[in-house]
């Protein structure tokens, strides 16, 4: 109520807060946040979400989701399923905080690139043959015309996911993809 003598009136809204607490949480996927595969990897290690103050993570609530579904999905519980297709996607675990611990992000890369595929079988031509490698994903090709082993030390690279070969000889062609280490 006013009146024409009062000179300031308050008025009071009560708002019950929401907020986190300020101790890091120190949240991150181990054994590294970043992961480079060959989609046609058989034995594969899903990360483990861990935190370098909190010993038990099932106590807290975690929302988790994929930048590239295509790639890799997650399920509500956070488990990682890689579909075999050609990319790269991240992995979230959004902690949005609690009374204790401040909220955090942690994030998980996942980059699966394919092995080498022909446009042509093996087998003997009689006319000049052209060969097309390719490799969705990868950071390039090593290839060997000797029959020896292509590394990453051994062989011609070429940083490209395709490269067109000519032969009018008898050769023994060897190719791997790659993305920085991993060799497929």
């Amino acid at each position: 109520c006013y009146s024409s003598g009062q000179k300031d009136v308050y008025l009071y809204h009560y708002v019950e807060s929401s907020a986190t607490g300020t101790t890091d949480p120190e949240l991150s996927y181990t054994p590294a946040s970043k992961v480079v595969l060959s989609s046609d990897i058989a034995d594969w290690s899903e990360p483990a979400l861990s935190s370098g103050v909190i010993g038990d993570l099932s106590t807290l609530s975690f929302t988790y989701s994929s930048s590239n579904e295509g790639v890799a999905t997650v399920t509500p519980a956070g488990h990682i399923t890689l579909t075999g297709t050609a990319g790269e996607a991240e992995i979230s675990a959004k902690f949005d905080g609690d009374a204790t611990y401040a909220a955090q992000t942690p994030t998980y890369t996942v980059n699966v690139f394919d092995p080498v595929t022909l446009d042509k079988e093996a087998g003997t031509y009689d006319n000049e043959v052209t060969v097309t490698l390719s490799a969705a994903g990868a950071q390039g090709i090593v290839y060997t015309t000797d029959g020896t082993k292509p590394t990453l030390n051994n062989g011609t690279t070429v940083e490209a996911t395709s490269r067109e070969l000519t032969f009018d000889a008898t050769t023994t062609l060897k190719a791997i993809s790659y993305y920085g280490e991993t060799l497929s």
